[in-house]
């Protein structure tokens, strides 16, 4: 299945590439960003790898993960991304993360990128359950998950190490066939 390109008001929603590793890691790597994620990448050549590796799977493979780049339609700039990860063994429900460079950060573009993706993933391509997981101390990104109709299912305490310490998880979940856009 090709990745969509998908049109929001102020975005252009659409799979990275490997012309994208250089801005994609120029804020992926900044420590504010990288502080509630599990990757972190260590180059640019290793965001070249990861996005190779990406689109020989291709896009709706389970068991995979894939980036989407949030572009501004203004003037094509890459200001974040949402990784998509569909999981087996079913591939009927998606795990959501995004990630906004903090230069353009608190302007509504995460809300603005994940309904977006969230419609295409229930009306397009009728997933079942979208979740996400969340470090606790993210407030900003739990705050987003709950507008966007998210409910917190789990607490799971120590359950993921990052750069070698074992940190706490948060699920949140949504049902297809509860989620209001």
């Amino acid at each position: 299945m090709e990745p969509p390109t998908i049109q929001t008001k102020r975005l252009e929603i659409r799979a990275l590439t490997v012309d994208d590793a250089e801005l994609f890691y120029a804020y992926r790597s900044l420590p504010e960003v990288y502080r509630f994620q599990q990757w972190m990448p260590e180059s640019a050549a290793e965001v070249v790898q990861f996005l190779t590796k990406m689109h020989l799977h291709g896009f709706d493979a389970a068991d995979t993960w894939f980036q989407l780049g949030l572009f501004l339609k203004s003037h094509d700039e890459l200001i974040g991304d949402m990784g998509l990860h569909f999981l087996a063994p079913d591939n009927e429900q998606v795990e959501i993360s995004f990630t906004i460079s903090p230069a353009h950060q608190r302007r509504g573009y995460a809300q603005e990128a994940a309904t977006a993706v969230m419609v295409h993933l229930f009306q397009r391509m009728n997933k079942h359950r979208i979740i996400a997981l969340v470090d606790p101390n993210n407030n900003d990104s739990i705050s987003l998950l709950e507008k966007l109709g998210l409910r917190k299912e789990g607490h799971f305490r120590k359950s993921i190490r990052i750069r070698g310490v074992w940190e706490d998880d948060l699920l949140y979940a949504v049902l297809r066939e509860e989620w209001q856009p």
